[in-house]
């Protein structure tokens, strides 16, 4: 075999061996993308389940402050109106 061809053959091997390599390094650099993707999307989805979560026992709180609220000012009319009664009875 003459040695240009030789050479020539060599250098389309290396160059093949190079394209190989690349493409195999930019599917792994894609496949790495998109499981770094999907894993920040599973992370956005729990942060967002979580301040939805948040949320919800936060507004669950504001009622029962607000159900309590009632609750004493009632109570203290209650005790008013006694004290009231009382007092008109004793006059």
């Amino acid at each position: 075999m003459h040695p240009i061809a030789i050479v020539a053959l060599t250098l389309i091997g290396v160059v093949l061996v190079y394209a190989i390599g690349i493409s195999f390094v930019e599917w792994r650099t894609q496949r790495a993308i998109e499981h770094t993707k999907g894993a920040s999307q599973h992370i956005q989805r729990d942060q967002q389940a979580r301040y939805e979560e948040i949320q919800r026992e936060a507004a669950e709180r504001r009622e029962q402050r607000a159900v309590d609220d009632r609750a004493r000012e009632a109570e203290r009319l209650r005790v008013i109106a006694e004290r009231e009664a009382a007092a008109d009875t004793t006059r």
